[in-house]
């Protein structure tokens, strides 16, 4: 970590360069990917009343209701319904499952759109479809209207924009815009700092090799030690005058050596 923070302090340009990019790309990417619109409505099962006991609350004889939700959900699936709300309102999507959260039979119709008006349009639709195949499959057994179970809004909310897509592409794409950015930023120094190494570490150019200088003798066993020689030189001279010291001194004792 510390040896990319001095790479991007060394090449704090190409950082600059790097995150004026990103945030560009970022910003274009935010333009393409538009928010989904969402919305949500749950329905609830009612039984039929009971022609013995008209005034009993329904509401008490909802639990044995929740296979119908099942079945309900499963025809709301079906090719023919899907195909049929796809063509009322294309660029939108839904999902119609049992609210398993709860004991009641509540059936929680999901749709998304590309807009508020697609989500809208879908979820009109569903609407208007779930009504119609709990009609079918009840009519199919032969029982009568009076008789059917029915279903009735609970809850629904408005097409509200939805963000989460948008912000995860973005999020995926300024870390990976950031490992690009690291990345090159690293290799970009590692190139540069090679570089200077080998032309500081360069050695210079043999005088044999430049034209107009002469040339250079190496050093070889045939030319003298200027050093040795003198020191041989020195030394001999210094014998030399021994020697002449010696001689004088034997020659002057013998004249004055004693008389008879």
């Amino acid at each position: 970590m510390r040896t990319l923070w001095a790479a991007c302090r060394r090449r704090w340009p190409l950082v600059l360069v790097m995150v004026v990019l990103s945030m560009g790309l970022c910003w274009a990417a935010a333009g393409k990917v538009q928010p989904t619109y969402e919305a949500t409505t749950s329905l609830v099962l009612v039984p039929p009343k009971d022609p013995e006991s008209p005034l009993t609350n329904r509401f008490l004889l909802l639990g044995g209701l929740n296979d119908s939700v099942a079945v309900l959900a499963r025809t709301m699936q079906s090719a023919d319904t899907a195909k049929a709300v796809q063509d009322a309102a294309p660029g939108a999507t839904y999902t119609v499952t049992p609210d398993l959260t709860t004991s009641a039979p509540i059936l929680v119709l999901s749709v998304s759109g590309a807009d508020e008006a697609a989500a809208k349009a879908m979820m009109s639709t569903l609407m208007s479809r779930v009504p119609e195949n709990l009609a079918t499959l009840q009519s199919d057994l032969k029982i009568p209207p009076d008789r059917q179970i029915s279903a009735k809004v609970v809850s629904s909310s408005k097409p509200a924009a939805n963000q989460k897509a948008r912000l995860r592409v973005l999020a995926v794409l300024a870390v990976g815009l950031l490992f690009v950015s690291a990345v090159t930023v690293a290799a970009v120094d590692g190139l540069l700092v090679r570089r200077r190494q080998r032309l500081g570490d360069g050695e210079p150019p043999d005088a044999d090799d430049v034209p107009g200088r002469p040339r250079l003798v190496e050093a070889t066993d045939d030319v003298p030690d200027m050093t040795t020689a003198s020191s041989s030189d020195v030394e001999s001279e210094i014998a030399d005058h021994s020697r002449v010291a010696r001689v004088r001194a034997a020659a002057g004792r013998q004249r004055h050596g004693p008389q008879g």
